[in-house]
């Protein structure tokens, strides 16, 4: 069992340092794009799905997202940082684009700050659990975990931001830091 945590421990601090994998994504324009078709650009990563009934998960993840985006903008030390949010979709077979492009609007997350993606639901699985994301149907609803994840123009994990109880200053100081070079 000792020897199950050093190796779990070993595995998370290795993923954590890669840049995240490339998965094939399909915009709420409907146009496809990949991950790393965002490099250059900080990206803000959360999972939602459009039809969460709870206030606190993914419209909270989105107010939350939608402030950060324009504490960004207003930061001295990020105005030459672009961020970029991306909301990925826990729900495929629902959230198509035209029904992301409207979820978007209603929390002013559409580009070219914002793009909500959806895609293949094992790209979209698979990405999820990238950042150890994961949802499952639980009664016409997606029961997962709440995940913010700040990456760097090259891809790699800055920080993590959980349950969508994070405060704002921690998204902002996190990207004043300088990011490992690739």
């Amino acid at each position: 069992m000792k020897y199950l945590l050093y190796i779990l421990v070993f595995a998370a601090s290795v993923a954590f340092a890669a840049p995240i994998k490339n998965f094939p994504l399909v915009n709420h324009g409907g146009k496809p794009f990949q991950r790393h078709d965002l490099k250059g650009h900080y990206v803000f990563v959360t999972f939602i799905y459009t039809r969460c009934p709870r206030a606190t998960m993914c419209p909270l993840s989105l107010k939350l997202t939608r402030q950060t985006v324009a504490a960004w903008k207003k930061n001295p030390e990020l105005k030459n940082k672009k961020l970029i949010s991306l909301a990925v979709t826990l729900d495929p077979d629902n959230d198509t684009p035209k029904a992301l492009k409207a979820y978007g609007k209603r929390f002013s997350l559409t580009l070219p700050d914002g793009i909500m993606a959806t895609g293949d639901a094992k790209a979209l699985a698979e990405f999820a659990s990238e950042f150890n994301v994961i949802g499952f149907p639980n009664q016409g609803t997606i029961s997962h975990n709440s995940k913010h994840i700040l990456l760097d123009p090259e891809m790699n994990e800055v920080a993590q931001f959980k349950d969508n109880e994070w405060k704002l200053p921690a998204v902002l100081e996190a990207a004043k830091k300088p990011t490992p070079k690739s």
